[in-house]
């Protein structure tokens, strides 16, 4: 967004050609691009414990240990960004729904990338949902486009039957 509240490209390498990489080093935060269908498929596969499409892709266990809070050393086990989730392996893990003050369920998974996009996996409700903006916000107090995906995810546990 630039300062006149105008959507603006990027000015990394990325923007003008995609999936150049953002680092001269491997970053699995850094770069990663695919299309939304083949991250719902990831996503998918994860909720269903490792298998997608009939074939075992990781075991059951490995998608546990991936979707548990890894950071059980520290008191309280939770992230610098939020006192209601710890972190597994590749994602945020929801330890108190209430407290982050979000509709979901404990032991939610998911991930919150930099360009606006997200994903959420929720066992429980055999759930998953996803937000895709490709847009990077603002922190600057400047004129930016509205932060959606509380409201996105809030509305998708309110329409669980």
């Amino acid at each position: 967004m630039g300062k006149d509240g105008r959507l603006v490209i990027a000015d990394g390498p990325s923007a003008v050609h995609p999936g150049q990489p953002l680092n001269a080093y491997t970053s699995g935060a850094g770069g990663l691009y695919s299309t939304a269908g083949d991250y719902a498929r990831f996503a998918q596969m994860l909720l269903d414990g490792g298998t997608l499409d009939g074939h075992e892709l990781l075991g059951r266990k490995t998608v546990e240990l991936m979707m548990r809070n890894h950071l059980t050393m520290l008191d309280p086990p939770v992230t610098q960004f939020s006192d209601a989730e710890g972190f597994g392996i590749g994602g945020y893990v929801v330890i108190d729904a209430a407290k982050r003050g979000q509709l979901g369920s404990p032991g939610q998974f998911g991930w919150t990338g930099a360009a606006s996009t997200y994903y959420t996996i929720d066992a429980r409700e055999h759930l998953v949902a996803i937000l895709m903006l490709q847009h990077l916000p603002r922190d600057d107090g400047g004129k930016d486009l509205p932060r959606i995906s509380r409201n996105f995810y809030d509305l998708v546990y309110q329409a669980l039957q």
